[in-house]
Formats: C-alpha cells, sequence, structure tokens
C-alpha cells in the first residue's frame, strides 16, 4: 500500500492534489477544475426522494457522472488513508459502524445486545449539517490530516453540494460523502466516549443513530422523561455536547426502552438474540407478493422498487444468518459472506429459511421477469467487459437501449449465477422445474428475453466431483446438431459461441482449434486473433506472453482502438434473431 497520507500531507495546492494523485484520479488539471466547479450545482445534480424505513422521506441527491467519478476515485484515496490511520491507532473510527468495511448495522446492534437499557438519539439532518466550512476546517485541524488550507478547500469543493439558496454541504447520494461523514462524526464520538466512560455505558454509531446501552439506569443527565408531553428527551449534558459539535437532536425519535420492552438498534431487536420485527416481515412478505400478482407495490404511500425490496429481504436474511463482528479479520469477513452467499444458493442441500427462499425469489424476479430490457449473461467474470465493448463499437447508436449486458454481481451469487458453465446449467435446470417461481402460473410475464452466452469449450461437458461426465448442456437442452441456440422456456434462451458439432450426442472437444471461448472473437491489429493458452484455458497467451484472463481483459479495455471486434457482429445478430423469437412468440399469445 502506498503511503497515501504522507501524499496528501505533501500537497501545498490543488494543483499539486491533481499531480501528485494523477494515477488515482486519472484527470487532466483542466478538467478537474471545470468539473468540481461547474458541475456541484443544483442544476447539475439528479435528485428524488425515497421513504425512510423509520418513516418520512430522504431526499437523494446523485451528481453527474463525471463529477461522481471524481467522488468516488477520491473516496478511495480518504480510505487508504483511513488504513494507514488505523495501523498506527486501530481505535481510530471506533464507535463508527456506518460506511466501512467489516462494519454495518448488524455489528452495531450486536454490541448492545442483552442490555437492561437501551438510549437511541436521532440526528437531524446529518448530512446536511455538514457543510464547506466544517469540511474544509476539518481537514485543516485534524491532528492526522493537517492538510494545507489550499488544498482542504479543494476537497470541500469536491465534495459539497450546492443548493438554490447558495448553501454547500454533503449530499446524499455521492461516493464521498459517507467516509467524509465518518471523519468529521468522529469528533462527536470522541466527546461522547468521554460520557459514556464516566457513566459506564456502552456507545456506538451508525451515521446519525447514536445508541447508548448499561445494565444500570441511564443517568439524567444524558435523558429523562418529560411528563408533560409524555416523551423521552435527551438530558442536559447530552445535548450541550451534541449541539457544541455541530449536530442537532431529532427530539421526535429520542426512545429510552427496558429489558422489558422490544429493543431495537438501527431497527434490529436485540432483547436476547438479534432478530427483525414480524410485522417487519409481514409486510415484506405482502409486498412481495403484491410484485409477482400486479407488477408492482407501495412502501408506504409511494411505489416502491424491486432495488428497495431486495434490500430489505437481504437485510432480513442478514441479520438471520450472517456472522458479523467488528472485531473480525478481512479474511474472517470475507469467509462469512461467503458462507452467507452459499447459504441462499438454490443448490445449498440445507433446508433454507422463508426469509432466504423471498430473498432468492426477489432477486429472480428482478433479473428474470422485472427485467426491463433483453439481458445477455456472459457465462466468465470477464466475458461481459468484451460484450460491452463490442456492443459500444458494433452499434454506437443503439447499445445504450438495445441489451443490458449483465455482469456478475452479489445478487447474482445468491441465486447461484457466480460464473461458469456448471453454475449456469444447475441454475437453468432449477429454472426449468420451477423451483423459484412457477413460471407458467405466474400472473406478471417478463416482457423481454434473457439470454445466455456460453463459450464453446470443455465447460459444456458437466462433471462431477470424480471428474466424470455428468451430463452435457446441449443434450440436457435439446440443442441439434449445427444449432447454436435454443429456448430454454418463457423468456430463457441459451447461446452457443459456434455451431454446435455433435460427435454421439456430445460436443467434440479433441483439440483447442474446435474451441471457442470469448477471447477467439477477439483480433489485434498486428497480432490478429486472441488465443488461448494451451496449458491451462484460464490464462491468454499474447505476444510470447501468457496473462491471466482478467488482467488481459483491462488491457484490452485500455487499448480498445488496438482490437477487432467484427467477430461479434455474427453474435450480435443471434441475439437479434432471439429477441424477434421471443416478441413474435409473446404477441401470439
Amino acid at each position: 500500500m502506498s503511503n497515501y497520507l504522507k501524499k496528501l500531507k505533501s500537497c501545498k495546492t490543488g494543483i499539486d492534489l491533481v499531480n501528485i494523485f494523477s494515477n488515482e484520479l486519472g484527470v487532466p488539471t483542466k478538467l478537474f477544475w471545470d468539473t468540481i466547479y461547474s458541475l456541484n450545482h443544483f442544476s447539475q445534480y439528479t435528485s428524488f426522494i425515497i421513504p425512510k424505513a423509520s418513516g418520512g422521506e430522504r431526499t437523494i441527491l446523485i451528481p453527474p457522472q463525471p463529477l461522481k467519478d471524481l467522488q468516488k476515485k477520491f473516496a478511495t484515496i480518504l480510505n487508504f488513508c483511513i488504513q494507514e490511520i488505523q495501523q498506527e491507532n486501530p481505535s481510530y473510527l471506533v464507535c463508527n459502524h456506518a460506511f466501512e468495511t467489516k462494519k454495518s448495522i448488524i455489528t452495531n446492534a450486536q454490541i448492545h445486545r442483552n442490555k437492561k437499557y437501551i438510549l437511541n438519539i436521532d440526528l437531524s439532518n446529518f448530512f446536511g449539517s455538514i457543510h464547506y466550512g466544517r469540511i474544509s476546517n476539518f481537514f485543516k485541524a485534524d491532528k492526522y490530516f493537517k492538510l494545507n488550507d489550499k488544498v482542504a478547500k479543494t476537497i470541500a469543493q469536491l465534495a459539497c453540494f450546492r443548493d438554490k439558496n447558495n448553501k454547500t454541504f454533503l449530499p446524499q447520494g455521492s461516493p464521498l460523502s459517507p467516509i467524509i461523514a465518518s471523519l468529521i462524526g468522529n469528533l462527536l464520538d470522541a466527546r461522547l466516549v468521554k460520557i459514556s466512560k464516566e457513566y459506564k455505558l456502552t456507545y456506538s454509531r451508525y451515521a446519525d443513530d447514536l445508541t447508548f446501552s448499561s445494565n444500570k439506569p441511564i443517568h439524567e443527565d444524558l435523558v429523562r422523561w418529560n411528563s408533560e408531553n409524555s416523551i423521552w428527551e435527551a438530558g442536559d449534558r447530552l445535548r450541550r455536547v451534541i449541539e457544541d459539535s455541530g449536530f442537532k437532536i431529532n427530539d421526535k425519535k429520542t426512545r429510552l426502552f427496558s429489558a422489558k420492552q422490544r429493543q431495537t438498534v438501527t431497527g434490529i431487536i436485540v432483547n436476547k438474540t438479534l432478530n427483525i420485527s414480524e410485522y417487519y416481515q409481514k409486510y415484506n412478505r405482502a409486498m412481495l407478493y403484491s410484485l409477482f400478482t400486479s407488477g408492482k407495490f407501495s412502501i408506504g404511500d409511494k411505489e416502491g422498487t424491486i432495488n428497495q425490496l431486495i434490500g430489505r429481504l437481504n437485510y432480513v436474511a442478514s441479520v438471520k444468518y450472517l456472522k458479523q463482528h467488528h472485531d473480525m479479520s478481512i479474511q474472517e469477513w470475507e469467509e462469512e459472506r461467503r458462507k452467507f452467499a452459499y447459504l441462499c444458493a438454490f443448490n445449498n442441500k440445507e433446508n433454507s429459511n422463508r426469509s432466504i427462499r423471498l430473498l432468492r425469489q426477489a432477486i429472480f424476479y428482478k433479473y428474470f421477469i422485472g427485467n426491463e430490457k433483453p439481458i445477455i449473461f456472459p457465462e466468465g467474470i470477464t466475458d461481459s467487459i468484451y460484450f460491452k465493448l463490442a456492443n459500444k463499437i458494433l452499434n454506437p447508436n443503439e447499445y445504450k437501449e438495445n441489451y443490458i449486458i449483465q455482469s456478475i454481481n452479489s445478487e447474482l451469487t445468491k441465486i447461484s449465477l457466480g460464473g461458469g458453465t456448471a453454475l449456469i446449467n444447475s441454475f437453468l435446470s432449477h429454472a426449468y422445474n420451477d423451483y423459484f417461481i412457477n413460471l407458467k402460473n405466474l400472473k406478471i410475464k417478463s416482457k423481454h428475453p434473457v439470454i445466455f452466452v456460453l463459450d464453446y469449450d470443455q465447460g459444456l461437458d458437466v462433471k462431477d466431483k470424480n471428474g466424470k461426465s455428468k451430463n452435457n448442456i446441449p443434450e440436457t437442452h435439446n440443442m441439434k446438431d449445427g444449432q447454436q441456440w435454443v429456448h430454454v422456456r418463457e423468456n430463457i434462451y441459451l447461446v452457443l459461441l459456434r455451431p454446435l458439432t455433435l460427435e454421439n450426442k456430445k460436443p467434440t472437444f479433441r483439440n483447442i482449434s474446435e474451441m471457442t471461448c470469448i477471447e477467439n472473437l477477439l483480433s489485434h491489429i498486428s497480432v490478429g486473433k486472441i488465443k488461448v493458452d494451451d496449458e491451462n484455458h484460464e490464462n491468454i497467451k499474447f505476444r510470447n506472453k501468457v496473462y491471466p484472463k482478467t488482467v488481459f481483459a483491462k488491457y484490452v479495455t485500455k487499448h480498445s482502438t488496438h482490437f477487432n471486434f467484427s467477430e461479434f457482429k455474427k453474435i450480435f445478430e443471434i441475439l437479434d434473431e432471439i429477441k424477434q423469437h421471443f416478441y413474435q412468440n409473446s404477441a401470439s399469445v
């Protein structure tokens, strides 16, 4: 890891910031200044409102793409700086459980489990109260950063949104806002930790949610009962510390729970074991049922989105099954997430809880029923990169509209679409047998096809644990000799990168020349056709050197003008043929 903090502190001007971090930011100096000064205005942002889980609404402000890209890159730089600070001081940001790797609402709730008293305090307008001046002053004055005035102001300019009244503040929706909010929120945490130690309390913060817990009654300096209004309110000392730190309390959400009541921390029940309220889970089930029967559902009085529903269902499943603790190592954290993904997998032999099944169904709906365009599912991790490049080059006027070329993501791994022919074959078999949803009886039908594209190689011949041939994908889906695509069922299709050649009902793979991988469709202007390494098909042989496929894909992306994508034209013609097949069949039903 480079010494990012040292490099940041060495900057004396905003120009230094751009030059010293030129590799990370990747923009010329003039473009950097034009972006942060001309695009941070309210007229350039996209805004929308989403309902809060706890009631009320939240305004999301999405920056224009050039500014968003810069904010994301600088957030990565700051994240490396924080990691370096934490190596020196492991307790840095220890109370914060939001927007950090290995931390979540679950780790935030765990430390307050099984306590006799829980005090919840909500901060009002958390992001909006962190303005340009606070950000600039923080980076100048903080003992770990101590940045030059011009550099601190450049960071504040990059981070802030300017509204119609010329006020500047952190927008919710910017990739840079969470990490800066965590840094400035840490100043409040330091003061509240001192109070917590004095009163023997456990303290944590998740963004704007503050939680204190104890096995003894919490002192009235921190919380008291207002008998006149029949509400709990923050005590004078706690209120003073919070307001002196530049924040305000949302008095409507101050709560004190005893062990005899249902205690919640960031929405999670913490009385004995972590759990989610039955009402919340029942509401989720009702929303999913509405989605399957009418194609829409509501959250409160607003129409919900499929991503919101998946988030809610994933939240329930995570609380029940994903083991998380802030003291975990990165390796332990990643291993637990792998276990959770496996638990969600449809081919897991263990009995699945209803919350897991509902999550699977919602994810399946998103990609296979509610898809707003035809979706292409390439086989491998890097395949989508080539398809996107080819689509943009071959269809410059249509590439944004004609297809969604789907990359592998964490949602897809939860329904066992993590890449590779074996998983795709298993997925298709389960979809064919209505493991997820009974597609024939479903009232809502997909309006667009979903197309799996597979390499023509030995992966088509699926083997068991002992290496023996288990089945071959073309035969499973009744592909005939000479065919290149097949209709699996409903809106699901399967395409091979070359027409099928059968011998004794099995695809022929006598030698590598009979195989076609996605990289074989590429040609370099001077090297010629790209070839897979003979010894390891996960590598590419290029200019007498061997490269992992992931490394080679990055090279192609960076030097795409040096490659010829014309071989992809045949594949896109087949994809267009499939689209017509689906739309014609749908119209005749």
